[in-house]
């Protein structure tokens, strides 16, 4: 009786087990699906924010494109105005060439000397390769020539109307100028050159 009393014993003591491991096994399952529904959460927000991420980059991309288009047609529009103030430049120079008044162009940035005429070239008694760059100067007189560069580098810095009078010594003889220049602007304000006249005041002694 004792035998099959301790028999019972051992096979409910392994039942118990048995129902104790599938308990466990069920609760762990359940932990295990419920973090596996966490995770596939957390790759569906990621696969959202993807596909977030893909849609702006494609409308960056659009906007690039965009703005591409208009700055290739602003590229456009700058060449042909470069292009006709060029022509117009050029037409400028022809038409004063052989004009009796005196006119000089001179870089906006340098205040260098680039152009002359005909009629300003008899006034300095230089022809035009000697007055370009700062060759003009040296038909000033010594005691102006200091004064005149001052005064032409203050206009070429600020953009300032440019008037001034000076003395130009020629083989010995002294001509009282009066030069005026201004820069000349493009419609959207950049310097483009500077361009002057110069009177003889009294004639040589």
């Amino acid at each position: 009786m004792q035998i099959i009393l301790n028999s019972l014993i051992d096979n409910w003591l392994k039942l118990a087990g048995f129902f104790t491991g599938l308990v466990i096994f069920i609760t762990r399952f359940k932990q295990l699906k419920r973090f596996g529904g966490q995770i596939l959460c957390y790759f569906k927000g990621l696969f959202s924010r993807g596909e977030r991420l893909t849609l702006a980059l494609e409308d960056l991309g659009n906007i690039l494109k965009a703005t591409n288009t208009r700055m290739d047609g602003f590229a456009a529009q700058l060449t042909t105005i470069s292009n006709r103030a060029s022509q117009a430049h050029a037409l400028s120079r022809e038409m004063f060439e052989n004009s009796p008044i005196p006119y000089f162009e001179c870089d906006s940035m340098t205040g260098k000397c680039v152009w002359t005429n005909t009629a300003i070239q008899k006034i300095f008694g230089l022809p035009r390769e000697e007055m370009m760059g700062e060759g003009w100067t040296s038909a000033i007189h010594p005691d102006d020539i200091h004064r005149v560069r001052t005064q032409w580098d203050e206009t070429i810095k600020h953009w300032r109307p440019y008037r001034c009078r000076y003395r130009l010594s020629i083989k010995g003889v002294t001509t009282l100028v009066e030069a005026k220049a201004v820069i000349l602007l493009s419609p959207e304000g950049t310097a483009l050159s500077a361009w002057g006249t110069v009177e003889i005041i009294k004639e040589g002694q």
